[in-house]
C-alpha cells in the first residue's frame, strides 16, 4: 500500500511539474505551495495590513517572479458590486475598461489637477489644523478616519465642485459608503446568522436609498452648471480641452 501511494505522489508531482514548471512564479512547495514565501513576506508588516500589501511586496522584491498582467477575474467586480456598483474600471477589462477610462482621463489631465491646487491647499490646510489641534490638546486621534475624511471632501470637491465637510461637521454620505464598506467585508458576507442577515441588509438598503438621492440631486445640479456654462464657453467637457476645468467654476 505505502509503494502504491509512493507512486501515485510521483505521478501526480510530475504531471502537476510538467504543466507549470515553466510559468514564472516563487519557489514552490507542494504540499504548501507559496505559503512558504507569503509567510517571509507577512513578517514584515504589522498586524492587519491589508494583504494588498503583501502582493505588492512579492511583486517588487520579486520581479523575475511573476509573469505578464493578467485580466480582472470576475471575483473583483462580485465583490465591488455592493459597494460602487457593477462594471467600474477597477473590474473592467478590455473595451470597457477603454471606454471607462476614456471617460475619466480627463479629470486626470494635469491641466485640470492643475486648476484644482487652491481647491486641494484649502481642504490640506482643514487636516492640518485637525492634526495641529490634536497634537497640541494630547488627543488621540484615529489616523484612517481623519485622513479618510480629508481625501473624501477633495473627492468631493474635485466632482461636485462644493464641500461635503467631512472633517467640520461630518458628512451623512462618507457614513453611508462606509456602511457599503462593511457590508461587503468577509464577516458580513460570511455570517450563518440570520438576524444579522436581515439588520445589515436593512441597514445597507437604507444607506444605498440615501446615497442615490443625495448623488442624483447634487449631478442634476452639476449637469445644470455645466450646461449654463456651455451657453457661453461652448460645449464642455470634451476630449480636447477637459483640463480646461475652471470654466466651470
Amino acid at each position: 500500500m505505502g509503494t502504491f501511494c509512493a507512486r501515485v505522489w510521483e505521478i501526480i508531482r510530475a504531471c502537476v511539474n510538467k504543466t507549470f514548471s515553466y510559468k514564472p512564479k516563487p519557489p514552490h512547495s507542494f504540499i504548501l505551495g507559496h505559503l512558504g514565501v507569503f509567510n517571509e513576506t507577512v513578517k514584515f508588516f504589522p498586524p492587519n495590513t491589508h494583504p494588498q500589501a503583501y502582493y505588492t511586496a512579492l511583486t517588487q522584491n520579486r520581479p523575475s517572479d511573476h509573469g505578464p498582467s493578467y485580466p480582472m477575474h470576475e471575483e473583483t467586480d462580485n465583490f465591488l458590486t455592493p459597494i460602487v456598483g457593477k462594471d467600474v474600471i477597477a473590474a473592467a477589462n478590455g473595451k470597457k475598461w477603454k471606454m471607462l477610462h476614456h471617460i475619466m482621463a480627463p479629470v486626470f489631465k494635469p491641466a485640470y489637477i492643475k486648476s484644482m491646487l487652491p481647491t486641494i491647499a484649502d481642504e490640506t490646510m482643514l487636516f492640518h489644523g485637525r492634526l495641529t489641534c490634536a497634537a497640541e490638546s494630547g488627543e488621540v486621534v484615529l489616523m484612517e478616519d481623519t485622513v479618510a475624511n480629508f481625501v473624501f471632501d477633495v473627492i468631493g470637491r474635485f466632482v461636485f465642485n462644493f464641500p461635503l465637510h467631512a472633517q467640520t461637521i461630518g458628512s451623512q454620505v462618507l457614513g453611508d459608503i462606509r456602511v457599503l464598506l462593511e457590508s461587503a467585508s468577509l464577516a458580513a458576507t460570511t455570517t450563518w446568522n440570520p438576524v444579522a442577515k436581515v439588520a445589515r441588509y436593512l441597514k445597507k438598503r437604507a444607506a444605498v436609498g440615501r446615497l442615490d438621492s443625495y448623488i442624483s440631486e447634487k449631478l442634476k445640479e452639476r449637469y445644470s452648471i455645466v450646461k449654463e456654462s456651455a451657453k457661453y464657453h461652448g460645449p464642455y467637457p470634451n476630449s480636447e480641452d477637459a483640463g480646461r476645468g475652471s470654466r466651470l467654476r
